[in-house]
This record gives structure tokens, sequence and C-alpha cells, in this order.
């Protein structure tokens, strides 16, 4: 007997406008091709924003710490910002008028070179963090008024 190869069953691409010539592609091709209009990122990036993502993961539930030199923190905070997701040291907190909520623990310490030169611990922005409550106007106004009276005297 002769072996034959199966029949493939697919509508010529004359019948179709725009159709791409040859039999469809795969299911998992489309999705890898709609997935990537969709997502910006590469596999490889995509790989490692899971890695992150865990490594926060661990963080946040086990109090298992990161250590990122400069250039990894540089990657690692670009492509989580990508992601939605934002690390912040308590400097940098202080100046967005955040402050951390009650018992917070860093979930790892990342390098920051010249003229800085140190590991900085940082915290996820959101999760671990709040917003500062600032006095209204009037009671902000009333506060300053007493500190000049009790100066004038």
């Amino acid at each position: 007997m002769e072996r034959t190869q199966p029949r493939v069953a697919y509508i010529e691409p004359d019948r179709i406008p725009g159709a791409p010539y040859g039999p469809p592609a795969p299911a998992s091709q489309r999705a890898a091709k709609r997935l990537s209009a969709q997502c910006p990122l590469t596999r490889a990036q995509l790989s490692r924003l899971r890695a992150l993502l865990g490594a926060i993961e661990d963080g946040l539930k086990n109090g298992a710490k990161f250590r990122w030199s400069q250039g990894e923190r540089e990657l690692n905070m670009r492509l989580l910002s990508r992601a939605g997701a934002e690390l912040m040291t308590k400097t940098g907190l202080a100046k967005a008028g955040l402050v951390l909520k009650r018992g917070q623990q860093p979930l790892g310490t990342a390098y920051y070179g010249a003229p800085l030169q140190l590991h900085a611990e940082l915290y996820l922005v959101g999760v671990q963090t709040k917003a500062v409550q600032r006095a209204s106007g009037q009671a902000a106004a009333r506060g300053a008024h007493r500190t000049e009276e009790s100066h004038a005297r």
C-alpha cells in the first residue's frame, strides 16, 4: 500500500479577501501573534517579569529578601514599572507623600551608585504604603498662627 499525505482542508485565499496564502496557522501561533500585538514585551522579558513578581510575592509572604546590583536594579525597576508595579526607597516614599504601613518589612535591597554608593531598602508602592494625610487648610493655618504667637512672646 502506498502512503499518502493526509489532506489539509483550507479555503483558497482568493475566496477570502486579505487571507494569507496556504493553510491556516495553528491556534498556538495565532494566539502568540495576538499576544505579541497586545503585549509589547518579549518572551525573555515576560519570563524575567514572572521571576520578579515571584520574588516580590515571596518577600510579601515569607519575608524572603532579594539583593540587586545597580544594573539589575535599573533593568528590574524599568520592567516592573511597565507592568504597573513600583518599588521605592524610604526617601522616595517621603518625596512622593507616602508612608509605610505599620509593620512593613523591606522586600529587598538595591545598590545605588555614585554619588550615593549605598544599598537602599525597597518597598512596594500601594501594597506596603499609604498616602500621608495632610491637615486641612484651616487647621494648618491655625497651627501656623499659634506658632507665630508663641515665637512673638
